[in-house]
């Protein structure tokens, strides 16, 4: 953690990286739910458009 001039920056920098963690399992499992998904739309898309 950096050094911050006051003491509350210090405990926003802790809860903000303690969020962002917390968070990031359920971002990663909802990122690979939909990437196929969004994949294979791209792929039909542009197989489409270069028709």
């Amino acid at each position: 953690m950096p050094a911050f001039p006051h003491e509350y920056q210090s405990d926003l920098f802790v809860k903000y990286t303690g969020d962002f963690i917390d968070r990031l399992p359920a971002a990663l499992m909802r990122f690979d739910d939909s990437f196929y998904e969004v994949g294979t739309y791209l792929h039909k898309y542009f197989r489409w458009s270069t028709a």
